[in-house]
């Protein structure tokens, strides 16, 4: 577990108090392959020691509502366990270095959790170790997978948090939040606001206020921008139509292969309540490539310039070309990533505006 993680997990634990009186019991059994040592249980800023006897040791205490702890055992070192403690006996067993945790619903759901991502968590650490050793293409091919499989862990931990608002979900998405949605970040705040007089979902809180809003489901950022003749237009100006946009420059090779397929879209639909809105983030000295290639393309459509590049942070741009179709109110119903074919973009226009829409 990496120090960053280590600070998200700690920034949603509750503080603890040893004991604390108005609270209710727990007592946290243990066994260890370690015969004599420490264990350690941290939480927050505190900490509590006990000493490892002929393999066992033991906590006790008391408190108001679950809250996440570290145990570490010494002097075995490593990764720390996280353990939820509530009311109740909690076990936990230590065998090479492997952790199993036990003994309340809490700890039993995380530990449900665990298992289900354990395999993406293997899969990564075993590519890790190889791009370690790999260099070049090799090395850069690996790194691409290990985010692959990132994103398939993420997804199914998004899955597996939204089937359990229990604080073991909470304490599972404090652990990934960051590489989820916009539209994910809005169910989760919901989904948890029980809590939300922890420190980590006043973190969830402020993470959604920050991040890019150009997610389906979400109203598209606004934005004013100079067009070919240098008029100001602004996205609202729109409202009431379909708006297809379109994130492109002038030396990206598959933006302008698309282009051709642009071109007959909008002469299928442009008096069918249907716009092009191309957004060039070519650099203030492309000026004149910009319109030589708009001309050459044959885009009629409306063509702005956004020469200081605010829109990829606000629409979360992850590569070029990327689409974004919005419907007569400004709200994002299909986010397109990389060259989209004419067939393709016809299928997904055909879901909204297929009646307008020729074969």
């Amino acid at each position: 577990m990496n120090k960053v993680l280590m600070n998200l997990i700690f920034a949603g634990i509750s503080q603890l108090s040893y004991p604390f009186p108005a609270g209710q019991h727990y007592v946290l059994k243990g066994t260890t392959e370690i015969k004599e040592g420490k264990a350690i249980l941290k939480q927050d800023l505190r900490s509590d020691t006990v000493q490892i006897i002929n393999g066992k040791f033991e906590f006790k205490g008391a408190i108001d509502k679950p809250a996440l702890a570290l145990l570490e055992l010494q002097p075995l070192g490593g990764v720390p366990a996280p353990v939820i403690v509530e009311p109740g006996v909690i076990t936990v067993t230590e065998k090479s270095g492997l952790y199993t945790v036990g003994g309340g619903e809490n700890n039993n759901r995380l530990q449900y959790i665990r298992r289900q991502l354990l395999p993406y968590t293997l899969k990564i650490d075993s590519l890790r170790k190889l791009s370690y050793q790999a260099r070049g293409y090799d090395q850069k091919k690996l790194l691409e997978e290990i985010e692959t499989v990132n994103k398939e862990k993420t997804a199914e931990a998004g899955k597996l948090v939204k089937a359990d608002s229990s604080f073991a979900g909470y304490i599972t998405l404090l652990s990934f939040y960051h590489k989820a949605s916009a539209t994910d970040i809005i169910h989760y705040l919901e989904e948890f606001r029980s809590y939300s007089g922890e420190q980590g979902y006043q973190q969830l809180k402020d993470y959604y206020a920050a991040i890019p809003k150009a997610d389906v489901g979400l109203a598209a950022p606004v934005f004013t921008l100079q067009n070919t003749e240098g008029m100001p237009v602004s996205l609202s100006a729109f409202r009431g139509k379909y708006v297809l946009l379109d994130f492109w420059f002038v030396d990206c090779g598959f933006c302008r292969k698309q282009a051709p397929g642009l071109v007959r879209l909008y002469a299928d639909l442009k008096d069918k309540g249907f716009e092009i809105v191309s957004i060039s983030i070519d650099a203030a000295y492309d000026k004149s490539r910009w319109l030589d290639a708009i001309k050459k393309d044959g885009a009629a459509w409306t063509e702005v310039w956004d020469y200081d590049k605010t829109l990829p942070e606000q629409y979360g741009i992850e590569g070029y070309p990327t689409l974004f179709l919005l419907d007569q109110q400004g709200v994002v119903l299909e986010k397109l990533i990389g060259y989209q074919d004419e067939k393709r973009l016809r299928e997904v226009l055909g879901k909204y505006i297929g009646a307008a829409l020729p074969n």
